[in-house]
């Protein structure tokens, strides 16, 4: 079956500091979803990748060195779903933050990779940057 899919977009604010501002990529296939996902991360200032995919998840995961966390949505299209895509992050870049989301289901023992975290939607928007920050400190990265 032949793979298509939405281009991938950069969402930030540039200018001064924006360098040392966390990259997220956020894998979230429902466009209102990662639309405003994206923009509140951006407020909360984050540098915002946005991957209607999981494959897209993974070629920006390959081809962008300052990545420092993934956000995916269980049910995301792709080769892989949101849990494998987790995998596959934390064994080739184990350096990211990675934080697993679903309104479907609930993950059982054994869908997480060791150290993700998961947040069942809808998430709390107001929260998300917070939660997020935890996830980067708890992988040993210092904002």
């Amino acid at each position: 079956m032949p793979h298509t899919s939405l281009p991938v977009r950069s969402i930030s604010r540039d200018g001064p500091g924006t360098t040392e501002r966390p990259l997220v990529i956020v894998a979230e296939d429902e466009i209102g979803v990662r639309t405003t996902t994206c923009e509140a991360l951006s407020r909360e200032g984050f540098r915002v990748i946005a991957a209607p995919t999981c494959d897209d998840a993974l070629i920006c995961l390959r081809t962008t060195p300052d990545v420092q966390a993934l956000i995916t949505d269980v049910i995301t299209p792709g080769r892989v779903d949101g849990y494998e895509l987790a995998r596959i992050a934390r064994d080739d870049f184990p350096h990211i933050a990675i934080l697993i989301t679903s309104a479907q289901s609930q993950p059982r023992h054994g869908d997480i990779a060791l150290g993700a975290w998961f947040l069942a939607k809808p998430v709390d928007l107001n929260v998300l940057g917070l939660v997020l920050r935890e996830c980067l400190e708890a992988t040993g990265r210092n904002l």
